[in-house]
């Protein structure tokens, strides 16, 4: 019977436990400490992993072989309890692959550190098998080649002690994403800072780059997959000082689960008004084929930035996955116009 053809994970991070952990995190005792490496040899069996913290590390025929790759990549905030500290009170990054974020950790260029986009190039020419990225990072990093370069890419932020056992629970047992991105990332390095509640749109800003937003706020591919909306309705005269929102969710083909988001984008102050707020999120689970009702509660406090002392201001609320989501456009706007009184 032949043998299985080996799955390699390789990156920087591939063995590593700490970039998991953000800044100053306790000890864990060596038994409750994994990587995605060691997680998949005890799912898949030592004689199928290969480890290759850089792509010298494996031969050319287990590269040509190999059924997946899995590139762990990122940046960490891992400080040690051994670590020197700065005149300021933090502790000092180590050498090599030490703290690219956190306290004392500022970055003037945030694309990947440790020239991983070259790694990644290199271990994309050494095989023919599909490229699984792993980016595990608590700052903005840019992505963009890193997901060109990736049949997949999973984003896990710092997903803590037992975040090498969700990675593995998604790559092999086939588990949900739905999870959220909770910044935006940029397209290029230079294009920073964009987020999703500005008040002015980041694209065309720049001449050599027409579109400066990667993923927006809150994108998640794996969340929710399929779901459409329909029928909003709000009201701002049941309750004191808050809007009730409802709109009616309709799950696709298969079961999902997720948060669908609130934004609001409000006009009639002084001020230029911000493209999007993010003013309400609800967790969903949906039967494949199920309608569900989902309900928000937006407390006027939350617009004020917005409204200027007892103005006449207009919520334009928009249901959706992400603040970038145009699928979803079967009757999920409404507007409500409200006095809002500080």
């Amino acid at each position: 019977m032949p043998k299985p053809a080996p799955v390699i994970v390789a990156g920087p991070f591939a063995d590593d436990f700490g970039c998991f952990l953000g800044d100053y995190t306790a000890p864990l005792p060596a038994d409750e400490q994994s990587s995605i490496y060691r997680q998949l040899v005890a799912r898949l069996g030592k004689d199928r992993v290969c480890l290759a913290a850089k792509p010298s590390d494996v031969s050319a025929d287990r590269w040509a072989s190999a059924a997946a790759v899995v590139f762990v990549c990122g940046s960490t905030s891992e400080r040690s309890y051994d670590s020197e500290f700065d005149d300021n009170g933090a502790a000092k990054a180590v050498a090599e692959y030490g703290a690219t974020c956190g306290e004392g950790v500022d970055l003037s260029d945030i694309r990947l550190p440790w020239h991983q986009d070259e790694m990644l190039d290199e271990v994309v020419a050494l095989t023919t098998a599909p490229v699984v990225s792993v980016v595990v990072c608590g700052r903005a990093h840019v992505l963009t080649h890193v997901i060109g370069q990736s049949a997949v890419t999973i984003w896990v932020g710092y997903a803590g002690q037992y975040g090498p056992q969700a990675v593995a629970d998604v790559l092999i047992d086939g588990a949900g994403l739905p999870g959220r991105l909770p910044v935006t990332l940029p397209a290029h390095p230079a294009a920073i800072p964009v987020r999703y509640n500005d008040r002015q749109s980041a694209a065309h800003v720049y001449k050599d780059a027409a579109e400066p937003v990667l993923r927006e706020f809150g994108y998640g591919a794996g969340s929710l997959a399929g779901v459409t909306f329909s029928g909003m309705h709000a009201d701002a005269e049941s309750r004191a000082n808050e809007v009730l929102v409802q709109v009616t969710a309709h799950a696709g083909d298969h079961k999902t689960a997720g948060s669908v988001n609130l934004f609001a984008h409000v006009s009639g102050g002084r001020r230029i008004p911000r493209l999007a707020v993010l003013v309400d999120s609800v967790a969903l689970t949906l039967e494949a084929g199920e309608s569900h009702a989902v309900s928000f509660s937006v407390p006027f406090e939350r617009l004020m930035d917005e409204a200027d002392d007892n103005v006449r201001v207009t919520f334009a609320l928009t249901a959706a996955l992400n603040n970038d989501d145009t699928r979803h456009t079967d009757d999920c706007d409404t507007s409500v116009s409200i006095v809002i009184h500080r």
